[in-house]
């Protein structure tokens, strides 16, 4: 599988070769200094020439809580500092964060691969057994999350970039605290990562081949966009040649010189956009790319897979009796990576059965967003329908300015976004929140309710404040449609 990730987070199978069988003992013996006996299908190469980078993800055993100096004494920064003693070139990433639930953590994990590491050490459970879960129910959690990320291509084991390597859960539950946290966990996975990163050095090369299929693969997504909807021909074309840098970014990183220079594939990228662009334009635009459309399918296949997974990940997560809110916040924001990530591999281009890409992935928010309320819900009206703001979406410009001075603040600044809605008779809408945005609403007809946390109000003319990280949601309680315009400004 051949899945381009959102810019900085790498993940193409393209820029590694096949890996010999020397780096693949190597694996295994890497694998069992770690404590996982269960070897990776297929890995990728890491030149010998290249900066390794090891994200260790996990919860507070990786983190080094209640170590005196975490930056120093967590097991990260031994296993870095030993590592570059024995003379290789690493960067160890602390990427632990205490309290995190296996769920918590991989919700958060796209965040993680920020910086491309090539190996990421996966130590969680801890927290999940204080809940009572079974050891073999967090390792399928963790493998059912990995084995859904785009760039996933094995078991959850290995990813087309990227090596996941599950510390045992057993280990990391029950002996970890007496033997795996700051100096021995750091020598023990240093033996381990010793073995596997002189493997690199006996590894195949880069592969030329496979960059230049990634590189026709963002062409072709890229001039089908165009020829499906030729006003989009600015944001498809500045995609593409972001994914096009970020594909020479990371042939260069790992050691090796691309097949053909930058300029030159911008060059004919844009050549082609703009062929493209002239013939849709008059008229004249070709039939679908077959090719094109195969990968598309392919791409919102995973996507789908992702929002599957989240979507048991909410239910797990209500099963455990975990706050809403805390619920809401990492399923939005697990989604948003996801979409934004989606939107991106596919150049914008419309998935098959679908009338828009804008919409399917709305209608996906919407489901999850009624999935995260775990608690009834207090109303008025009995048997009402849940919707949310953008299934009812109505087009408006609210003025900004009077919604300033509702607040007696001076609009020294464009809101952050602004928009109306209407919600149906006999319905509330979904509980909703916001990050980093005051919502203001003021209603324009209709009768209704607005809950605030734990606080009702009725709607009258007039202005209605909402602090971020509110808990809100509008029931209308008329004969009409309940229409409410709104503008989001900063807090």
């Amino acid at each position: 599988m051949n899945e381009n990730r959102l810019p900085g987070h790498g993940g193409n199978r393209a820029i590694w070769g096949r890996p010999g069988p020397p780096l693949f003992m190597i694996v295994v013996l890497f694998l069992m200094a770690c404590g996982k006996s269960e070897p990776p299908v297929a890995v990728p190469v890491l030149p010998s020439q290249a900066v390794y980078r090891i994200l260790a993800f996990g919860d507070s055993l990786t983190a080094g809580k209640d170590l005196e100096d975490p930056d120093i004494q967590a097991y990260p920064a031994i296993l870095e500092r030993l590592l570059k003693e024995a003379g290789y070139p690493v960067t160890v990433t602390n990427g632990g964060h205490s309290g995190d639930t296996t769920f918590d953590a991989l919700a958060r994990l796209d965040y993680s691969l920020a910086e491309n590491p090539q190996v990421v050490l996966v130590g969680l459970g801890s927290n999940d057994t204080f809940q009572g879960k079974r050891l073999e129910d967090i390792e399928k959690n963790q493998k059912d999350k990995i084995a859904s990320m785009p760039t996933v291509t094995v078991r959850g084991v290995s990813s087309d970039r990227t090596i996941f390597v599950y510390t045992s859960v057993r280990a990391h539950c029950k002996e970890g605290i007496l033997g795996w946290v700051g100096k021995s966990m750091g020598r023990r996975m240093c033996v381990g990562m010793m073995l596997f990163l002189a493997g690199g050095a006996h590894a195949a090369r880069l592969d030329p081949a496979a960059f230049v299929s990634a590189k026709e693969e963002i062409r072709r997504l890229a001039v089908e966009r165009i020829r499906s909807s030729k006003s989009d021909y600015e944001r498809a074309t500045v995609a593409a040649e972001t994914r096009l840098r970020v594909l020479h970014e990371s042939y260069a990183s790992n050691g090796g010189s691309a097949p053909s220079s930058l300029e030159g594939d911008l060059r004919d990228l844009r050549g082609a956009c703009q062929k493209m662009q002239r013939l849709a334009a008059s008229g004249r635009e070709p039939a679908p790319d077959e090719g094109a459309r195969e990968m598309i399918a392919r791409k919102w296949s995973i996507y789908q897979t992702g929002i599957g997974s989240l979507q048991r990940q909410v239910l797990e997560k209500k099963r455990e009796k975990v706050s809403e809110s805390q619920i809401y916040w990492t399923t939005l924001r697990a989604f948003k990576a996801l979409r934004e990530r989606t939107e991106i591999a596919l150049l914008f281009n419309v998935p098959p059965g679908e009338r828009g890409l804008e919409e399917a992935m709305d209608r996906d928010e919407v489901s999850l967003l009624k999935a995260c309320e775990t608690t009834a819900k207090k109303t008025r009206g009995t048997s009402l329908q849940v919707v949310a703001p953008s299934e009812h979406a109505v087009a408006s410009e609210p003025e900004a300015q009077a919604f300033y001075r509702s607040l007696d603040q001076v609009p020294d600044t464009r809101p952050l976004r602004s928009g109306a809605f209407y919600v149906p008779v006999g319905s509330r809408t979904v509980t909703m929140r916001e990050d980093g945005a005051r919502l203001v609403f003021r209603p324009k007809r209709g009768k209704g309710i607005a809950y605030l946390g734990q606080s009702e109000a009725e709607i009258q003319y007039g202005y209605l404040a909402v602090a971020p990280d509110t808990a809100y949601y509008f029931e209308n309680t008329g004969s009409e449609p309940l229409e409410l315009e709104y503008v989001g400004l900063k807090p």
